[in-house]
Parts: C-alpha cells; structure tokens; sequence
C-alpha cells in the first residue's frame, strides 16, 4: 500500500501485563509497513491503562516520535490519576505541535493525523492535542481522526469508587459525542455503542488479530505428518476463566483406554498471574488424581513466539468455552481461534457468544457441546479417522490469512484513512 500523503500516528494502546504483548502496537507497526514512506509515529506509549492490576509493569515504554522532535513522555502511575494524565497530555500536545509543524515544513503538503487510543484514561491523554487540532487545523492543513477503540474494553469492569466511576461516565459521555470512529469487537459491544446514540457508520468491526509468531506458511508447517503416532491438542488462554471446561477435558480423557491414551498428546498453554497460582496447583493435582500427568503438558507464561511455534506443531485447538460462564457472554471471536485459524489448524469449539456466524462446522473445526458427552465424543471420533484433522487442516490453509495480522490490518486501516476523506 502506497500512500502519497502525509500520515502521522499517534497512539497509546491497551492495557497489558507482564505476560502479553500489546497487540496495538503491533498493529501500528504493521500500518507502518503498509503505508511506508511519509508516515511517522509522533507518539507511541503502552502500559498506560488500567494500572491496577499486580502483574503490571511499573512503567511505560516510551516509544518512538519524529527524529526532529523533542517530544518525550514519561508514565509511572499505579493508578489512573485523571488530573495528572490531562497534564501530561497538555504537555504532549504542545510539544505534537512543534513537531507537526516542522513535518509540515518539509513536505509542504497536508499532513493527516490519525490518534488512536484504547479505554478512557489513555483517551484523556489525547484530547487536548485533538482539540488544539481541531482548531488550529484549516490555518496549519492538518486533518485529525481521533479514534476510540472499545475492542478490550468490558463495559461493566470498572473497579474503582463511585468518584472516579462517576469520571469515567463523564468522559465516555464526552468520547461518544467527539470521537471519530470506535472500533468494536462484538456484537454486544456495537449494540452498546448505538444504545449510546453512535452513528452506525461510524462502528468499525475490529477482529481479534493473530500476531506474526502465529502466521506460518503452509510449506513451513505442512499437514498432519502421516506417520504421526499421535494427535496434538492445544488449548492457549488464561487458567480462570475455563476452569471448568478443564474439568471436562480432563474427565473425557480418563474415561479412555490406555490404548487410545497413547494416541492423545494435549498441550496447556497458559496464562497465570500471581493470584491464580492455587488454579494451577489445582489443575496439577487434577492431572495427577485422574493419571493424565504423560499425556497433558502445562506450560505457563512462556514467550509468545514459544507459543506461536507449539500452536502451529499441533493438530487441532480447543476452544471449549462454557456459553453460560459470564467470561464468555460478551465475546463473538476470542483471540485463541484467530490464532489456531491463522496458524492453520482448525478448531473444537462450543457454541458460545456469535461464533456460529466466524466458523462453520466441517470447515474451520468441530462445533461440540458443553458436555463431558459430547468432548468425548468429537475426541473418539478424530481417534478413529484421523483423516479428518487433514481434511479440516487443508481447508483452514485456504482461509488462514483472513485472521493473520497483516490482513486486518490492511482492511483496518483502509477503512479508518477514508475518515480523511469524508
């Protein structure tokens, strides 16, 4: 994608803890290379959300800015201090400022402002150089898209006294009536947002995306090995919130013989803070209780890329979400499918949330139900045709790279540049 005007990135992403990545970042990278040259990043902060959480890093990275900028940002806050982020961002902005005019002076064209911002706290931080933006923008031909992204956001989370939930309507009430464009992530959330009295057109889908540890090319991975002596089972995600699918799984595969047990290899790939670390002792205990220690692996925190080379080793991924468990009623497409899809393994799902309308069954996984009796099931029968993990493996590769990064990012950002244009 070439670009013959002058783009300027602004962001500040998502909260993120010690064990993830934030995957807005990079998708700004990824925008970076698609759009290449006359494209700077004026700022770029993550850690900069909901600071409230024990796993948090202490401090932001600073990020990148404009090689001729003096423009530095610096946040250490344990909590979301809502006068000392306005501060901070009346400070960024009159820095922005200088340093869009020196853009200016070098081009000498338009220069087109795109700043994007997650939850309310990091879009307090932009508000006052959108303001000065929108003001000063016919005298300096600056245009500005500010956008709101509402894809991580639970919209009934807020963990805070009645003060700062009383702020926190406050500038929800303001974002909904200034911002230009909200990125939304399912159905539930984009019902909320027209509840609100947002335009429709402005309610741009945001699918989860799969990072590049996950994106693998169907020569670099191939099919199911056909001497392979066992099927790979994968399940990614975090240990509270499927606890009791785990209990399923688990209770599935000791009701195996010892024969089809050495068919079966399951990798646990998990997500464990500081205050789930009993989970964990409880799910080995379980292992050890039902003998399935030699045939489930657990491994917990490991390196994304860690993550992305077992997932694309394995055969099949398990999304065996419960549909009643509150986790899972606000969710359409979790992360964990787009990451199987795109590294080309298809996925057992249960029907939850709007999946029903992403995957269809036969092609992209095996839709079973929330029941020991049915995982069973769907088990015994991959263990009797093990051609069918083929047939569903080819048919994912030919879809794969509809739920990889650099695909949703190309397609996000045609969509939010066209906000220039109107």
């Amino acid at each position: 994608m070439t670009c013959d005007k002058v783009i300027v990135l602004s962001m500040i992403s998502e909260y993120s803890n010690m064990f993830t990545e934030s995957r807005r970042l990079k998708l700004l990278e990824e925008w970076l290379n698609l759009l290449k040259e006359n494209t700077h990043i004026l700022f770029k902060a993550k850690y900069v959300g909901l600071l409230c959480d024990s796993t948090t890093k202490k401090s932001t990275n600073k990020g990148e800015c404009f090689s001729k900028s003096g423009l530095r940002a610096f946040m250490n806050l344990r909590r979301p201090a809502l006068i000392h982020v306005l501060i901070l961002g009346i400070y960024h902005a009159i820095s922005s400022i200088r340093c869009l005019v020196r853009i200016y002076k070098i081009y000498r064209r338009p220069v087109y402002v795109l700043l994007y911002a997650t939850e309310y706290v990091p879009w307090l931080y932009l508000l006052p150089l959108y303001m000065i933006l929108k003001g000063l923008g016919r005298a300096m031909h600056i245009k500005v898209v500010l956008v709101h992204d509402y894809v991580d956001l639970y919209l009934i989370a807020y963990r805070y006294n009645r003060i700062e939930r009383f702020l926190y309507n406050i500038l929800e009430s303001i974002s909904l009536k200034i911002s230009t464009i909200f990125y939304s992530a399912s159905f539930i959330t984009t019902g909320y947002l027209l509840s609100r009295g947002v335009e429709r057109s402005k309610i741009v889908y945001f699918p989860p995306l799969a990072g590049r540890e996950f994106q693998r090319r169907k020569e670099e991975k191939g099919l199911r090995a056909k001497n392979s002596e066992k099927i790979v089972f994968m399940y990614t995600g975090n240990i509270a919130k499927e606890i009791s699918s785990f209990d399923l799984l688990l209770q599935a595969l000791s009701n195996f013989s010892e024969s089809e047990r050495r068919k079966i290899q399951v990798y646990l790939i998990l997500l464990v803070g500081k205050d789930r670390l009993k989970d964990l002792e409880a799910l080995h205990k379980l292992l050890k209780d039902r003998n399935l220690e030699s045939i489930v692996k657990i491994k917990v925190n490991i390196p994304l890329h860690e993550v992305g080379e077992l997932v694309s080793n394995s055969h099949i991924g398990l999304a065996l979400l419960d549909p009643k468990h509150p986790a899972t009623r606000q969710v359409d497409f979790p992360l964990k499918v787009a990451e199987y899809l795109c590294s080309g393994i298809p996925v057992i799902y249960t029907d939850f949330g709007k999946i029903r309308f992403f995957l269809k069954h036969g092609f992209h996984g095996l839709m079973v139900e929330h029941s020991l009796q049915g995982i069973k099931e769907i088990i015994k029968l991959i263990l009797s045709n093990p051609n069918v993990v083929d047939e569903l493996m080819s048919n994912v590769d030919k879809v794969r790279e509809h739920f990889c990064l650099h695909t949703i990012a190309r397609k996000l950002l045609v969509k939010t540049l066209k906000r220039f244009l109107q």
